[in-house]
């Protein structure tokens, strides 16, 4: 939770949070490795899509995200646009 806070605070125009650490997955992802030895791009997340947003950890990265970042793009005086 603190590297998110730290992230959220820092003046990046762009930030983003790895589901895996959000839903605190058991299997290790992004590790070197193979398909064969270690299939790191394959684990699925262990919380279903449609209810991730009710997960407690998400809840709280969402917040810490919503408290810091809108204060960055108002101080480079840009507003944020939809992809």
């Amino acid at each position: 939770m603190a590297a998110h806070e730290f992230i959220a605070m820092t003046p990046l125009m762009l930030t983003s949070v790895r589901m895996a650490d959000l839903t605190d997955e058991p299997a290790l992802t992004n590790i070197p490795g193979t398909d064969r030895t270690y299939p790191n791009w394959r684990p699925k997340l262990s919380v279903d899509p449609e209810i991730i947003e009710k997960h407690p950890r998400v809840r709280r990265v969402a917040a810490m995200m919503k408290r810091y970042r809108p204060r960055h793009a108002r101080r480079s005086k840009g507003v944020p646009t939809p992809i």
